[in-house]
């Protein structure tokens, strides 16, 4: 008997993130880990990578996931899931995040968390971010602005990743005022996030 699509996804995906809370961030950053993000961090034990490479972003249905997915991850026992994200692929000529791309993460969000899953949106286009620090920096700051704009005050569940395995010509100092931009863009929209 062939394993169900969840199975399969989860063999292969399965990245446990034990290590988030003080650990995650490095260098110079201005990030106070206190009040509710804290709490949020601190709930985060098990989880699991979804959605990368999923057809769900350009309209397809149940390819190969599916919402229902949501709730056979948390009776599993995972109590976050890791969504690889890769919008910059979604920005549009003038850099606008697609909105067709957005409702559909809305709907993501939404069942994570109706699933009692905390859900942690990983900024997943690293390529661009390790090969030129300018332009890097240009299109992640937009990104975020965008999207803790559209997210400021919901779901307090919702955690972000900045960017998803920085490295490449990135030096460190790079990184770290990349990030500090970034995460300067998200508290000016959404500052307890």
């Amino acid at each position: 008997m062939a394993a169900p699509p969840l199975l399969a996804c989860l063999f292969l995906a399965v990245v446990a993130l034990t290590t988030l809370g003080g650990h995650l961030f490095a260098g110079d950053l201005n990030i106070a880990a206190d009040g509710e993000a804290a709490a949020t961090l601190g709930q985060l034990r098990r989880g699991v990578n979804i959605l990368g490479y999923d057809g769900i972003w350009t309209g397809g249905i149940d390819a190969p996931f599916r919402m229902s997915d949501f709730k056979l991850i948390r009776g599993a026992g995972f109590d976050h899931v890791r969504v690889n994200f890769f919008g910059l692929r979604y920005f549009d000529g003038s850099d606008r995040l697609d909105e067709a791309v957005l409702l559909r993460l809305d709907k993501i969000i939404e069942a994570a968390v109706a699933n009692d899953l905390t859900m942690v949106l990983d900024q997943h286009d690293n390529e661009l971010c390790q090969e030129t620090s300018e332009q890097c920096e240009a299109r992640l700051v937009d990104f975020w602005r965008q999207v803790s704009g559209r997210y400021a005050g919901k779901q307090k569940r919702l955690v972000y990743e900045i960017l998803n395995e920085p490295g490449g010509s990135l030096t460190a100092s790079a990184w770290n005022d990349i990030q500090n931009a970034a995460v300067a863009a998200i508290r000016a929209q959404d500052p307890s996030r």
